[in-house]
């Protein structure tokens, strides 16, 4: 082999290295959904797009376990995990009509139950058998505690996105899940009301002034006898004198949180857990519906029960911060 064929060899084999970092790179960011700001250079609210590095063995994020599970006393031990046969992936077109038909049916089953999957009883290897061959990549596994807790990540295509299924397992059975639907249609609140009743628990957070016209709220609804929390965002809400209102109409959830209703926590206690706090959103700026509106929640499930309401969310300003704080 001559020096010239050797060194084409190097450079094409650098090339490829470099390639694939760039393609790795790329997918182990996920943009979550927006968190809100404002610059100090302009004194204008900025959407500020949070880039999540996905979790893996080698990266963990923070681990979540629920607060009835025992926790290791450091994070660095191998754990345990189920050696599984890799599942051969099905082609893209196999893929999405697997996928349309668990969005359409759910299995037939209720939430906490996601796809056949039921929080507190479905095993990781059945789990892993249903998602791996509709998942776009490799299942990511991280959040690894001590011998029998740790945390599997999906990419799934729903609608053309790439929804993001992130599922915490303990003793080889999924006891927590989280879907990330990122922009796929979900559920909206008309949808869960007619489906589970008035929840139990309602939350708001906004702020008390408009940007350039601009003010986000958020709102989520929680079930937690039922081990159900469902998070909507919006940047749509209006100030109107010394009220901030919100006009719920079709408007999807953007992240679903499910886990063993026998766990018996409030929604509080769930936000310790659940991955969306606090890395999209902090928990410690919602206020409760009825500390903070005029509706209990009773009469907020009346409202946004019926599909094509005309009434709106309107609470006063006064207990809401300034974005500029």
């Amino acid at each position: 082999m001559n020096d010239g064929y050797r060194a084409r060899v190097f450079i094409f084999i650098t090339i490829l290295f470099f390639a694939f970092s760039g393609c790795q790179s790329k997918l182990e960011n996920e943009v979550t959904p927006s968190t809100i700001g404002v610059s100090k250079a302009t004194n204008t609210l900025e959407s500020i797009q949070s880039v999540i590095p996905l979790p893996s063995a080698t990266n963990p994020v923070k681990v979540r376990t629920p607060s009835t599970i025992p926790t290791s006393s450091t994070n660095t031990e191998v754990a345990k995990v189920p050696t599984l046969v890799p599942l051969p992936t099905l082609l893209p077109t196999e893929a999405a009509i697997r996928v349309f038909e668990l969005t359409k049916s759910n299995t037939d089953c209720q939430l906490p139950c996601w796809w056949g999957i039921e929080p507190g009883k479905t095993s990781w290897a059945s789990t892993y058998e249903i998602l791996a061959p509709i998942s776009s990549e490799e299942v990511n596994i991280y959040n690894i505690s001590g011998d029998k807790s740790f945390s599997a990540g999906f990419e799934i295509y729903v609608d053309n996105h790439k929804t993001i299924q992130e599922y915490m397992v303990y003793n080889n059975v999924v006891d927590f899940l989280e879907i990330r639907f990122n922009g796929s249609a979900s559920y909206t609140l008309s949808d869960l009301i007619t489906s589970y009743g008035a929840p139990e628990e309602v939350w708001i957070s906004t702020i008390n002034q408009d940007v350039q016209g601009a003010v986000p709220f958020d709102l989520l609804l929680g079930y937690p006898r039922k081990g159900i929390l469902v998070y909507f965002h919006s940047m749509d809400a209006k100030v109107k004198g010394k009220q901030v209102q919100k006009c719920y109409n079709k408007e999807n959830a953007i992240v679903l949180d499910l886990w063993d209703p026998d766990r018996k926590e409030n929604i509080e206690q769930i936000s310790t857990e659940a991955p969306m706090f606090p890395g999209m959103i902090a928990f410690d700026k919602f206020q409760r519906l009825e500390a903070t509106t005029e509706l209990d929640i009773k009469k907020f499930g009346e409202i946004f029960r019926v599909p094509n309401h005309t009434t709106c969310l309107n609470t006063p300003t006064k207990f809401w911060k300034s974005p500029f704080e």
